[in-house]
């Protein structure tokens, strides 16, 4: 993140973005602290999921959803 934030990408004019997913095994809360930081270094970071140790069906079907958005939203661009 450190070196993105040096980027500075938000002064470039272009449009970016990101979702963001993870898997966790106890405390979690990675993918909102990364999306912070990609805010911060000018990405639109258009939602964020997260679920513990290895999906299943439906958190699968969650992860497909989140990248259909991010499809959608790439294409506005």
């Amino acid at each position: 993140m450190y070196y993105l934030k040096g980027l500075r990408f938000q002064r470039t004019g272009i449009e970016r973005k990101a979702v963001i997913f993870g898997s966790m095994s106890r405390k979690g809360g990675a993918p909102e602290s990364l999306a912070k930081d990609l805010g911060e270094s000018g990405f639109d970071v258009i939602d964020t999921c997260e679920v513990y140790y290895v999906p299943d069906e439906e958190e699968n079907e969650a992860y497909l959803k989140l990248g259909q958005k991010l499809v959608e939203e790439a294409k506005k661009l």
